[in-house]
């Protein structure tokens, strides 16, 4: 099905709603079980689930609320514990004191100053050492 991108909730839109689906789930949930409570809160429409994103099987929701969960997790409220389990840092968060535009400003701006490699300098010593090493045996 085509896009209509004005019908599909943005990223940002779904912030809050994803915390507050963790909530509902008791703190921690799967990415199905976030996805349905989103879509719950959201009142989001078949019409607007059918609606894929790009030529992938996934559907534009499914996709968008995976950047809402990865902005949490960057800006520190959520945790990504195993593969699709995703939980709450803290059980008292309080919806009211959070903005989403504050969230995505801050980890933007984090991505922004972040440096280019993400191996630390000790890592990158230690995977040096430990080359030069076996190359030696």
């Amino acid at each position: 099905m085509k896009r209509s991108a004005s019908s599909v909730p943005t990223f940002d839109s779904m912030l809050l709603p994803t915390i507050q689906a963790l909530q509902i789930l008791g703190g921690s949930g799967t990415t199905e079980e976030i996805y349905e409570q989103v879509v719950q809160l959201l009142s989001v429409t078949d019409k607007v689930l059918e609606i894929l994103h790009g030529s992938t099987s996934q559907s534009e929701v499914e996709y968008r609320l995976a950047w809402s969960r990865t902005y949490l997790k960057k800006y520190g409220l959520l945790q990504n514990s195993a593969r699709g389990i995703w939980s709450l840092v803290s059980t008292s968060i309080n919806l009211d004191d959070l903005d989403p535009k504050e969230i995505v400003r801050a980890v933007r701006d984090a991505d922004k100053n972040k440096p280019v490699s993400s191996v630390s300098s000790e890592e990158a010593v230690g995977a040096i050492e430990t080359l030069e090493a076996l190359a030696w045996h």
